[in-house]
This record gives C-alpha cells, structure tokens and sequence, in this order.
C-alpha cells in the first residue's frame, strides 16, 4: 500500500472515531450531586441537608422520568443527608435503593446502616 493512501485511512479513522467519542452521551445524569458533595465538605456552616434532599431528590426523579440513569451513590448520599437530618425511615429507604441499583455498594452501604444501628461493621 501506498503511504498516501496509508495516511488518508488513518486521518479517515482518526475522524470517525473523535466523532464517536464527541457524540457518545454521558452514562449518567450527575446533576448537582458532585457540587453537593464539594458543599457538604468544603463549608462547615450554612450547608441545608434538608434543602439538599429536595433539591437532590427532585433531580433522582426528574433523572429517572427522562429514562436517564440515576449515578452511583446518589441516592446513598441523600440517604445519609436524612438519616443525619433524623429522617431515618426515608434515608433507609435511599440507602437500600442504591444497593438495588449497584450492588457493588452494599459493603459500603451496609456500613453506613450499621453505624447507624449502632453496630460497627
């Protein structure tokens, strides 16, 4: 093979597959669940758990009703965020959805509820 045939196959490959990668479209929907992350963390004073579950928790459902998938951890975070606001029934609730959904979290997940119960794992 010629080299100017060579390299025009490679530029065309090198084409279609930028394309490909640019129009791949994100496996999950993270929303705000990052900058809540970075909130909760980063200030000490004048992070509102409870504004955080409904903001959150809206985002859960606006995600799940467009068929886009709710990112892993997410609803372990508000699961946590209502346990720590006394909501523990419903934090429950979120923490034993995010084992449903990803099942690689429940040692992380059962650790989170046996601290909880009082138990350490």
């Amino acid at each position: 093979m010629e080299p100017g045939r060579l390299v025009m196959r490679a530029a065309g490959l090198t084409l279609v597959l930028s394309t490909a990668a640019c129009a791949t479209p994100d496996l999950y929907s993270w929303g705000r669940y990052e900058d809540s992350i970075a909130a909760m963390y980063a200030t000490s004073s004048g992070y509102d758990p409870a504004a955080e579950v409904a903001r959150l928790s809206q985002q859960v459902e606006e995600t799940a009703h467009r068929g886009q998938r709710v990112p892993p951890g997410l609803r372990a975070h508000i699961g946590f965020l209502l346990i720590e606001a006394g909501n523990a029934e419903r934090g429950v609730q979120y923490l034993r959805a995010e084992k449903e959904a990803f099942p690689e979290s429940s040692v992380f997940v059962d650790g989170i509820l046996a601290r909880y119960h009082g138990n350490e794992p």
